[in-house]
């Protein structure tokens, strides 16, 4: 999943009913996404004071929702302006940890 925070740590406007979601699942301590393995990167900024606050906020609640984290939550600086190199940096070694966990399992 890749993930913006806008302003001072609000979802943006195509989230916030997503996040709204997310809330209630876990004020109802439901466990939807058993089985469901994940990852997350963050779209963020370090001006304001809840940087990346999304990113955290849904790598957190999915693995309180049942689900298991792959990879570490990466996170980028757009005031920076490095969030190309962010991203770059983070999935250098994504493929390895993704083909590590599914080494073995068959298609069918």
């Amino acid at each position: 999943m890749c993930v913006a925070t806008h302003y001072e740590g609000d979802p943006t406007d195509n989230t916030k009913d997503f996040h709204k979601w997310f809330k209630q699942l876990i004020k109802e301590k439901q466990q939807p996404f058993s089985g469901m393995k994940y990852t997350i990167f963050g779209l963020g900024d370090k001006s304001y004071e809840l940087y990346n606050e999304m990113g955290i906020y849904f790598d957190s609640s999915y693995e309180k929702l049942g689900a298991k984290r792959l990879y570490p939550l990466g996170a980028s600086d757009a005031e920076a302006f490095t969030t190309e190199d962010d991203f770059l940096k983070w999935k250098e070694n994504i493929w390895q940890e993704l083909f590590k966990e599914y080494e073995g399992q068959s298609s069918e």
